[in-house]
């Protein structure tokens, strides 16, 4: 039980650490306005909701599926036994899909970027997943 734990925590830890690089990296290409304080949510939702280029979404899209999918093949890799390998990159999907949509839920994002994002997180893991099972240790 315990390597389950460690299983999925290595997996999180994998995939926060390709959404924060993703994210970072999308922030680099699309960088909000000066006008706009990042400390003022009211001008930061403005600004998504009005100015906020298309393909900042998608890099942030691309980044939780990257994220999901890092996670997912991590903890599959990790988990010990072997019953339970998919299940533990399920369940870390799962993690990032619940940060994800508290996300989705303090910050402004259109209607298709929360469907997109939400069918990403387990689709990804699950991928993931099959992919740690198909490498032999």
């Amino acid at each position: 039980m315990r390597y389950r734990f460690l299983a999925i925590g290595l997996g999180l830890l994998a995939g926060i650490v390709m959404i924060v690089i993703m994210e970072s990296v999308s922030g680099v290409m699309y960088p909000m306005p000066e006008s706009v304080n990042p400390g003022d949510l009211e001008a930061v939702n403005t600004y998504l909701k009005n100015e906020a280029p298309m393909e900042g979404y998608i890099m942030i899209l691309l980044g939780y599926l990257l994220g999901a999918f890092a996670g997912g093949f991590t903890a599959c890799w990790f988990e010990k036994l072997e019953t339970q390998r998919m299940n533990s990159a399920l369940i870390t999907g799962a993690i990032l899909m619940a940060f994800g949509l508290m996300n989705l839920f303090m910050i402004y994002h259109p209607t298709w970027f929360w469907a997109a994002s939400l069918a990403v997180y387990l689709l990804a893991a699950w991928l993931g997943g099959k992919l740690a099972l198909g490498i032999k240790k």
